[in-house]
């Protein structure tokens, strides 16, 4: 079986976690390459499994990155996630999916990237301290959390971005309890960390001083992840469930199907099993 890890033009390689899991599929008899998808097409057309792993830039090329989905369609090329999955996770209007077929996320809209509209969109939900975030985003880029915002102070987080605003109530329990990050191949848990921000902050990955640190998390937030996963338009090969965490129930932060980190630095083992999944399917 020959395999396909996807990557970028900004970070063309393999990250050194991605390397536990190159070595895997390799011990379970598969041939391993490693493409940008946005460089050329052929090593895609060529191979037998496209597995999504790094593609960090395809926020700021959405259209293309559609195109890039589109094209793996029409090549009729085995994609892990599928496809259909990886475009519905693009844009965080599958948040509100979710909350419609049950999904215990907190109060949440989705606006224009207008001030006037978070605004109103605040004062709908009975907000007074918001988190925004633009709706195709990642590493927490344009994410702001406002307190009585104003629509200068708006104005000012809103520089640069075109898309849609997600506006959700700040979740306090984000800088005591952190984010926990439940990893899943299939239905099957893998592992779990937990993401903490540094004082003053809310962004909780490491490149803005954030910590990761693997737990074993309660059973019933297992279960309630994993019943989660049901929820989905689809069954997804890998997922990783974002969540906080609190005495008897959870909330939901998002869930992360095209190029999610998988911690396999705090959790190696866990690359053979999803390894072994890969090549079972």
């Amino acid at each position: 079986m020959h395999i396909t890890l996807v990557t970028c033009m900004e970070m063309p390689g393999l990250l050194p976690e991605d390397e536990h899991l190159k070595s895997a599929l390799q011990a379970q008899g598969a041939e391993v390459a490693v493409a940008p998808w946005n460089g050329h097409f052929a090593p895609f057309a060529a191979t037998d499994l496209v597995l999504i792993r790094t593609p960090w830039d395809y926020t700021g090329h959405a259209e293309k990155f559609a195109q890039w989905l589109d094209r793996l369609e029409e090549a009729q090329t085995l994609v892990s996630n599928p496809v259909a999955l990886m475009r519905w996770n693009m844009n965080k209007h599958y948040l509100v999916d979710l909350v419609r077929v049950g999904a215990p996320l907190t109060a949440t809209a989705i606006t224009a990237p207008e001030a006037r509209d978070i605004l109103s969109a605040a004062e709908k939900l009975g907000l007074q301290d918001i988190v925004i975030k633009p709706v195709i985003s990642a590493g927490s880029k344009g994410l702001a959390r406002l307190v009585s915002p104003d629509h200068d102070t708006l104005e000012k987080a809103l520089t640069g971005i075109t898309c849609d605003m997600l506006v959700q109530a700040f979740v306090p329990e984000i800088e005591t309890l952190g984010e926990t990050s439940l990893i899943f191949f299939g239905d099957k848990f893998s592992h779990a960390v937990v993401k903490k921000p540094k004082e003053g902050d809310i962004r909780c990955q490491e490149e803005f001083g954030g910590s990761a640190t693997r737990i074993d998390p309660p059973a019933f937030a297992i279960e309630e992840a994993r019943k989660l996963l049901t929820l989905l338009p689809s069954a997804p090969d890998y997922a990783r469930v974002d969540v906080i965490i609190r005495d008897s129930d959870l909330i939901l932060m998002e869930v992360e199907l095209i190029e999610p980190e998988l911690f396999f630095r705090l959790a190696p083992e866990a690359a053979s099993l999803f390894a072994e999944r890969i090549i079972a399917n």
